[in-house]
């Protein structure tokens, strides 16, 4: 099924199965994508990138390479597949979103002070998960840790353009630019506005 997916494509994919085998999807593969379980490889015969990225981060697909490279190959994954009921589930949702009200939801989850984050935030104030390399990294250095792991994996060199759309007190950003020389632009939400 697999194979009939991405016939004709020439993507340069070499497709590692749950079971070990290997199917190349070019006569040169450049990267490895691994089907670490069945549901991974249900992900890639049915290909979007919402559901792509679903199994990536559930650990059911991995690759090899950089991000930058795998983003690219994703979308040519994807290519012209499309699927109805996804768009017509799309739709409901849409719908279903703007009826809510978002603004009166999201003053009560994150219109609180900065104090409040300060409490149990990194430093740098950074709103997502951090990378412990040993049981004896405070949190500062593990989300230092994350930061760089992300650009690393981005590849980042200076002169690079850089945005973070929810940048939050902008960690990421300033990061990236202190140590990898892009530039940079970073848009945060209405809740993370105030200054330090």
């Amino acid at each position: 099924m697999v194979a009939n997916r991405y016939s004709g494509r020439n993507l340069p994919i070499a497709l590692v199965l749950p079971d070990g085998g290997r199917l190349t999807l070019s006569e040169t593969p450049e990267v490895d994508v691994y089907a670490r379980t069945w549901s991974g490889l249900r992900a890639l015969a049915f290909p979007e990138l919402g559901r792509l990225a679903r199994a990536y981060v559930h650990g059911d697909i991995d690759f090899s390479g950089g991000a930058r490279r795998v983003l690219g190959l994703a979308e040519a994954l994807v290519g012209s597949v499309t699927h109805g009921r996804e768009r017509a589930r799309a739709r409901v949702r849409q719908w279903v979103h703007r009826k809510r009200s978002n603004a009166r939801n999201i003053r009560h989850h994150y219109d609180v002070s900065n104090t409040f984050y300060r409490i149990w935030l990194d430093e740098r104030m950074v709103y997502s998960c951090a990378y412990f390399r040993s049981e004896t990294d405070s949190l500062d250095s593990a989300q230092a840790q994350k930061l760089d792991h992300i650009c690393r994996k981005l590849m980042l060199k200076p002169g690079d353009e850089f945005l973070d759309i929810g940048c939050g007190w902008g960690g990421l950003i300033f990061w990236a630019a202190q140590k990898y020389g892009v530039r940079r632009l970073g848009l945060r939400s209405r809740a993370t506005s105030t200054s330090r």
